[in-house]
């Protein structure tokens, strides 16, 4: 969930984000858009709970988790900061306990997921599944459930194959869970052969970004977690989701939501 503010050019902005860290997989684009905020000529300040590897080049202050201060001791660095920095919008990013704590309410608003969808490359969907092997004409699931891959794949792959009638194809994407991917690759032809004939199993790892979003677009179904980004770019594509319950705080959270809405 993120909270943010109208903003106008020329103003100070406060980033409040958990983790700063160019090189996390999930995590990194909260380094880009503080980036973003600074390219456009906005005046930037950052503070996180965590930081990691950081190139930026305008204050980013850190509330200790990297070193291992408690939540006590974070949420009185917090305090100094905040009575401290001068701001006028705040943007604070899946951590709204700090707006209890000392954040000026009246310079935040709440927004929804910043998501940009790349447009269609043209590619159809028979191109796309040909190129992997597998077959247009059948309905296909995709699953993926972030870099980490959590859940039980076998489970959910399983459950599709008992529940689904007909011929069924399936993309389990498990991100840089070996374990995973490694039980999925030896289980594939044990599982082979407990499915119906007609149903495909396609294991892969870690999928580029753009792989990702075109076999979301062509996907009939995606299975994914309430991490919150993959499950807006699928409903900014179009694709039915079913969110896994999987990782409980802001996800739960998430998911409750989307549900809420319809979209899930």
């Amino acid at each position: 969930r993120i909270f943010c503010l109208t903003y106008n050019m020329a103003q100070k902005i406060l980033l409040i984000t958990p983790k700063i860290d160019e090189t996390h997989d999930d995590l990194a684009f909260a380094a880009l858009w503080a980036k973003a905020f600074s390219d456009a000529g906005f005046d930037v300040q950052v503070i996180c709970t965590y930081r990691g590897a950081c190139s930026l080049r305008f204050p980013v202050y850190s509330l200790g988790g990297e070193r291992g201060v408690s939540r006590l001791g974070q949420f009185l660095n917090f305090q100094k900061l905040i009575l401290s920095l001068d701001y006028d919008r705040v943007f604070v990013h899946m951590t709204p306990r700090w707006l209890a704590a000392g954040v000026a309410h009246d310079k935040v608003t709440t927004s929804g997921m910043p998501v940009r969808v790349a447009a269609a490359d043209g590619k159809t969907r028979e191109m796309v599944l040909t190129a992997l092997g597998l077959a247009p004409e059948v309905p296909t699931v995709l699953i993926t459930s972030g870099k980490e891959g959590v859940g039980d794949y076998t489970l959910v792959v399983e459950s599709l194959a008992r529940h689904h009638q007909g011929p069924l194809q399936i993309i389990a994407v498990c991100g840089a869970n070996a374990r995973q991917q490694a039980l999925l690759n030896v289980l594939r032809m044990a599982l082979q052969k407990r499915l119906p004939a007609p149903v495909t199993l396609k294991v892969c790892g870690v999928v580029p970004h753009g792989d990702l979003l075109a076999w979301m677009r062509m996907a009939d179904l995606l299975i994914t977690k309430a991490g919150g980004m993959t499950p807006a770019e699928a409903f900014a594509v179009g694709t039915p989701t079913i969110l896994l319950d999987v990782v409980s705080g802001h996800e739960r959270e998430n998911a409750a939501l989307f549900v809420r809405l319809g979209v899930a």
